[in-house]
């Protein structure tokens, strides 16, 4: 179930969705609000869930990892619950979603060379299946927050 959104909420989410640490005071601003309006929105949209949380963007380059990879994974239904614990656990795994088709997860990936992707899809391969990668070489789009259509 969707949640109702004024155009006070939206006017909220999309200044948010472009920087997350703006004040109370320059939402307010920004949107045409009062301080306190703007606490009671946020605090409605926090408990409704529609916010789920904030959260940082840091440089992986600057963190020492400099290769971004995407692997597809087709893993035995039997495999399944060994396989997403390994993939919480394990720190190169930025996002794991399961999916339809041919595989049955698609990995986001971050290490620091390209020998480490190429162990990782091996590793998997053996113990889990059939493993497909590919390197990004660089973002077109990254990081957007979605919106309903039209905002």
């Amino acid at each position: 179930m969707s949640a109702s959104l004024s155009s006070e909420d939206l006017a909220l989410l999309r200044e948010l969705r472009a920087n997350a640490r703006l004040s109370n005071r320059e939402l307010a601003a920004r949107c045409g609000l009062s301080h306190p309006s703007v606490a009671s929105h946020l605090k409605r949209l926090e408990e409704q869930g529609v916010i789920k949380g904030y959260s940082v963007v840091l440089d992986d380059a600057s963190l020492g990892l400099g290769v971004e990879g995407i692997l597809r994974v087709r893993v035995a239904p039997a495999a399944q619950g060994a396989f997403l614990g390994e993939m919480r656990a394990h720190a190169a795994v930025v996002e794991c979603a399961r999916v339809s088709g041919h595989f049955t997860h698609v990995l986001w990936v971050r290490l620091p060379a390209l020998a480490d992707l190429a162990a990782l899809a091996q590793d998997l391969g053996g113990r889990y299946g059939e493993v497909e990668s590919e390197v990004v070489y660089g973002h077109e789009i990254r990081g957007r927050v979605p919106l309903p259509p039209g905002l």
